[in-house]
């Protein structure tokens, strides 16, 4: 995993699914971790998951937004959608409510999720102190939006933007059976009317970042049904490191593959994935030798690609037995051996 992770590129390549929705979060949410306070309680971090996981869980890859980076323009320039809740958290500077507003009546589309009636609403905080005299934060907000300090549940049109208010803790949508069916539709219907699209429900993620294929599928989501990656793969989470033609990955499974399509120096040997470090390669014309190193009891795996089948293979100066090994398919070698952290000598010859 340390390999793959030291080789994996950064990539244009966007998480499956629909991009835009975010999630407001500030870093005032850790001074409120204390779950049960002055007779309110907010289990496990619920309004926070409240608001993200029944998205995620539709196959919505959810962007969190920092309420600290609203003065750099680009934090909101793909955001379509925003939820935020101060149920969880609280604005240490009043300056990001115009921020927030300034972005609706530009024609974002804001949620605005909460009862407001969590004893952190009166601490002694801007809000409550000369000149203002608030109850609590958002009556800032949505007066600076030109609605009643308190508005009811409903939407708003708020310059060429709207604000939507759902007057529920998202802490409820995740803890009731059903609770963000409500909350759910809001964002649906909303992002819907700002963009033109509908969102796409989906029950996995899928992403690819150079030869890696990176995928999951979700419980608890809208279909139970796997779903099937085909082509010529690596199976990375699989020990023995499998060449397989397809994969399927079930409900609360995830898949993480090596696209053995996207070598492009087909006439270069190297080392494609392994359980060691790899070291002192040497390439010849028809020969490929490199040292790996890995703590002592530990088994070294790696599968090795080759420019032609192999006509003899040494690991410490002893034959290994590549026939049983090789996969045509793929032009891969799999190497089996006992780690050493001195480092072990592997020497192909084809």
């Amino acid at each position: 995993m340390i390999n793959t992770l030291n080789d994996i590129k950064v990539s244009d390549c966007a998480v499956s699914g629909t991009h835009g929705i975010g999630v407001l979060m500030a870093n005032s949410m850790m001074f409120q971790r204390f779950p049960n306070h002055d007779g309110y309680d907010d289990p496990s971090f619920s309004s926070f998951y409240g608001q993200t996981l029944p998205l995620m869980k539709d196959g919505i890859p959810v962007e969190i937004v920092h309420m600290e980076n609203l003065p750099f323009k680009q934090t909101l320039a793909d955001v379509k959608v925003l939820i935020m809740s101060y149920s969880n958290m609280k604005p240490m500077e009043e300056r990001y409510h115009q921020m927030l507003v300034d972005w609706v009546k530009n024609g974002g589309a804001l949620i605005y999720c909460g009862e407001d009636i969590d004893p952190y609403q009166q601490v002694p905080e801007w809000w409550n102190k000369s000149p203002y005299a608030y109850h609590s934060p958002s009556e800032h907000l949505f007066e600076l939006a030109g609605l009643d300090r308190k508005p009811a549940a409903g939407k708003y049109t708020v310059g060429k933007g709207k604000i939507q208010v759902i007057r529920r803790d998202p802490k409820y949508f995740a803890l009731e059976p059903d609770g963000n069916k409500v909350f759910k539709e809001c964002v649906y219907s909303l992002y819907k009317e700002v963009s033109g699209e509908k969102v796409e429900l989906k029950n996995n993620f899928v992403v690819q970042r150079g030869a890696y294929v990176i995928a999951v599928v979700l419980d608890e989501s809208i279909s139970s049904k796997p779903v099937q990656i085909k082509g010529l793969y690596i199976d990375l989470f699989d020990k023995d490191l499998p060449v397989i033609s397809q994969k399927k990955i079930n409900p609360g499974e995830q898949a993480y593959l090596y696209d053995l399509r996207k070598i492009t120096e087909k006439s270069k040997a190297h080392v494609l994935c392994g359980a060691s470090r790899i070291s002192d390669e040497r390439l010849g014309e028809k020969e490929y030798s490199f040292i790996a190193k890995s703590p002592l009891n530990t088994t070294n795996v790696s599968r090795v690609y080759l420019p032609s089948v192999p006509k003899e293979v040494m690991i410490n100066g002893e034959h290994f037995d590549w026939k049983s090994n090789w996969d045509k398919k793929s032009s891969t070698l799999l190497v089996r051996f006992e780690n050493n952290p001195d480092g072990v000598e592997v020497n192909v010859k084809w």
